[in-house]
This record gives structure tokens, C-alpha cells and sequence, in this order.
């Protein structure tokens, strides 16, 4: 269960009221730097979605951060002084050597996403590397007729004040005329282990779909997460997300105690 909590006003992702991507800004020595609160503010910017649903806390996520933590502080423990505290110099080491792997994991998580829009852009097989995390996916593709629409589509709700970048909009079915968004994923996983989705997930899917298609579409949309595994290679699982209504309420209250946190309102008009 998400809970929430209070964040940094710091950096995110940011957009203009056409879709214009303003993550970054020329900073005073003329280098980029993240776009901050302060900056949407001033150029009337609207927060992406996953940064709203960023102010809920993921107990599971915050774990698994800590226990890696723990792990590589006990790898380190040998080169801490006894008699001083862990400095800020040996956090950052070790904090480095804990999320070496997820850096590792990113990348292949990026090239897999890049060879699955390739695929659906314009139908290139990947590379023989990338084929076994791809192939389970283009397999549910023609398995459900999905007719891609949109992909990377960036989508504007001036009314509610989000925006985002979708992965996939389709249309899919027999007849090819009901509507969906997908979102690919990639994640460690371990034999036998369910694959289950993630808190906020639902409500990411179910704002996209508002964007793309009105609130009337939640009834009957296919909004679902793609989940590629990274370590079991042919491992897929397709995450459906039913109750769209529900968390499309969900989103939208957060959506209010984001801009009450933030004293900020960006929604157009």
C-alpha cells in the first residue's frame, strides 16, 4: 500500500501546455540543469505524471533501497575507521557500489525498450542479443491483434493539469476498433515469483488514457504494463489493470494534494 509523503521541490519532468518536453533548462553557466518547481512556476509548466504520483511513498521500493544499502555497507565495513563515523565521502562510495546494478540494469532496460519501439515503428528485428526479451513481446502483439496508434505519444490534460509520455495507444480486437495504452517495463525478477504491478501504476495507465481519450473510455480501455524480465531471459508478463474508474479517482485526488503541497495550480484557463 502507497502511503503519502513530502518531497523536495527539486528537479523532474516538466512540460509545456502543447507537449513541449522542458525537463531541462540552460542554467547560469550556460549548461543544462533540470527543470525545478520554481521554473514551472514562472513559465506555467505541467508536472508529468509520474511526478505527481512521486509524492506516494513505496514501501517496497524504499526496502529493497535499504537492504542493498545494508549489503554494501557490510562489503565496506573493513575499509570504515573504527573510530569515525561513516564519512560523507564513504556514503557516497558506498551508495555508489550499492545502485552499481541498477545503472547496469537501466541500460539494458533502455535497449530493450528502444528494440521494442523499432519493432513497432517499423518492423525491424532486433539484434540476436536482444531477441529473447523481445520476441515474448511481439508474440503478445500479433496474439491480440494490436494495431499501434501512437507510439512515445506525448499527451496533455490542460483541464486536470498533467501530462506524460505514453509508451504505446492502439487499437486492438477482432473488428480493430476498441482502444488501449500499453506501457513497457523491464525488471529483475526470480524464478517462480509472481510478477505483480507496481503501486501507481494503475493510476499512471488511467491518466494516460484520460489524456488520449476522455473519461468515457475507462470502462472499457485495455491499459496494461508489459513486464520484460531482465534476468530470465523469455520471461514476459502482461499486467492489466481492470478497475480503471477506481484509480483514475485516485489520481485525480492526488492530483489535488499535489497542488495543494506545492502551492502551485497548472492547469489551464
Amino acid at each position: 500500500m502507497a502511503k503519502l509523503i513530502k518531497t523536495m521541490s527539486g528537479g523532474g519532468h516538466w512540460y509545456a501546455a502543447d507537449g513541449t518536453p522542458r525537463h531541462k533548462m540552460e542554467g547560469g553557466n550556460g549548461e543544462l540543469r533540470n527543470t525545478t518547481l520554481r521554473d514551472a512556476r514562472k513559465l506555467k509548466l505541467i508536472p508529468s505524471v509520474t511526478g505527481i504520483i512521486g509524492l506516494l511513498d513505496k514501501p517496497a521500493l524504499s526496502d529493497w533501497k535499504m537492504k542493498e544499502i545494508c549489503q554494501a555497507t557490510h562489503a565496506a565495513r573493513h575499509e570504515i575507521p573504527d573510530e569515525d563515523l561513516v564519512s560523507d565521502q564513504m556514503f557516497r562510495t558506498i551508495k555508489d557500489q550499492a545502485f552499481s546494478q541498477v545503472s547496469t540494469a537501466a541500460e539494458l532496460g533502455s535497449r530493450i525498450h528502444a528494440a521494442i519501439e523499432d519493432y513497432v515503428l517499423h518492423d525491424t528485428q532486433p539484434i540476436d542479443e536482444l531477441l529473447p526479451y523481445v520476441e515474448p513481446v511481439v508474440g503478445f502483439l500479433n496474439e491480440a491483434n494490436i494495431r499501434p496508434t501512437g507510439v512515445e505519444k506525448i499527451l496533455v490534460s490542460n483541464q486536470y493539469g498533467f501530462a506524460g509520455t505514453c509508451d504505446l495507444l492502439f487499437t486492438w480486437g477482432a473488428s480493430n476498433d476498441r482502444l488501449g495504452v500499453l506501457d513497457w517495463k523491464t525488471r529483475r525478477t526470480r524464478e517462480k515469483q509472481k510478477i505483480r504491478a507496481y503501486d501507481g501504476q494503475d493510476m499512471q495507465l488511467a491518466a494516460y488514457c484520460v489524456a488520449a481519450f476522455g473519461e468515457d473510455c475507462l470502462d472499457d480501455v485495455m491499459a496494461a504494463n508489459v513486464v520484460v524480465s531482465t534476468t530470465e531471459q523469455g520471461r514476459m508478463a502482461v499486467l492489466r489493470h481492470e478497475e480503471l474508474r477506481s484509480s483514475w479517482g485516485a489520481f485525480k485526488a492526488l492530483c489535488e494534494v499535489w497542488r495543494h503541497s506545492k502551492s502551485y495550480d497548472p492547469r489551464g484557463g
